[in-house]
């Protein structure tokens, strides 16, 4: 059976900023985090303008206007309900006095992601690196029921064979409470191994493999998986070890079996290349990766290929499947 895991590396959150022309400005506030309305919830903004008065109009996915109108300002701000009973993704712009600004903002129907047992939708998110918490209810809005984030490996292990999860990490929680399931990257190098570089000496390589089992058995219940490094490929956390595909693999092959060995039913996902480099992916597999990893994570930048359309995404995954179908010589992906 395939395994392929595609994890969409982005979350955008709709922070407004100012238009400005001249010493006019306008502003458009939110009133819901990333402008996102749930079934019969009000579709308001704050707007600030210095005018008695501006006009507005909202354009549909298609750039067909539905809506147009006044609202009156009074010192400076008003309070703009847009009266739309569609739902879908549109656009709002605000004009005074020659001057215009727009946002983009969803209505959608009300649901609950923790009633939905399985979903196709992931999305790569950064709460390890701060996301606020209101990050998550927009995920959770938006339908989607897997998130790729980070526990940091030097956090979670500041002394040798000690590892401390709680408070740090308060999203699992958050997660695991809207029926969001973590992807957990195994990430990065520990001070305490190797000088701070990615592990290859023995010690190295089984305490990253002991901290990626602390997590799974910290958090098992509520993991959609683990995966071990990410882009390693392209030197992210390797430094003087290189980025070559026989430094990875025992990363890979000494987590999996040590995390197997005692939870054979957690994903341990491999590989999290950046970019498409046929070539390191093929040397990685032909040293019979596959048997060490459950599904192959890839992040297809189009680095150098802006000209493309995504459609030629399509191509590129056909040849990955090749490749894994060249090397997987026990059919076990």
């Amino acid at each position: 059976m395939r395994a392929f895991l595609c994890i969409v590396a982005m979350l955008s959150l709709i922070f407004v900023g100012l238009a400005k022309a001249e010493e006019s400005t306008i502003a458009i506030q939110q009133t819901k985090v990333g402008n996102l309305f749930v079934g019969e919830e009000p579709v308001a903004f704050g707007i600030q303008a210095p005018a008695e008065q501006v006009t507005w109009q909202v354009q549909d996915y298609w750039g067909t206007t539905v809506l147009t109108g006044t609202l009156p300002i009074q010192d400076g701000t008003g309070r703009l309900t847009v009266p739309l009973d569609a739902k879908g993704y549109f656009a709002l712009r605000v004009s005074a006095g020659g001057v215009s600004k727009e946002t983009s903002f969803a209505v959608l129907t009300p649901f609950d992601i923790r009633t939905v047992k399985e979903s196709p939708f992931g999305v790569q998110t950064h709460f390890a690196q701060g996301y606020p918490p209101e990050a998550m209810e927009v995920v959770a809005i938006g339908g989607i029921k897997t998130i790729r984030d980070e526990l940091y490996w030097s956090r979670v292990e500041s002394r040798k064979g000690e590892y401390a999860f709680m408070p740090t990490y308060w999203y699992m929680e958050y997660a695991h409470r809207a029926g969001i399931r973590p992807l957990i990257v195994l990430s990065y190098a520990n001070p305490l191994y190797d000088e701070n570089n990615a592990p290859v000496s023995p010690e190295g390589l089984q305490a990253y493999a002991d901290y990626g089992l602390a997590v799974v058995e910290t958090y098992g219940p509520m993991l959609e998986g683990v995966e071990v490094w990410n882009e390693y490929n392209c030197g992210v956390g390797t430094r003087k070890t290189g980025n070559r595909p026989d430094t990875y693999l025992p990363m890979l092959r000494q987590t999996y079996r040590t995390i197997k060995a005692r939870h054979p039913d957690v994903p341990v996902v491999g590989v999290g290349m950046s970019c498409l480099i046929w070539s390191w992916m093929d040397l990685l597999l032909g040293m019979g990766a596959l048997e060490d990893m459950d599904a192959v994570s890839v992040h297809p930048y189009r680095w150098d290929r802006w000209n493309e359309t995504p459609e030629t995404l399509d191509g590129d995954i056909d040849k990955l499947f090749g490749i894994i179908d060249r090397h997987n010589k026990t059919g076990r992906m």
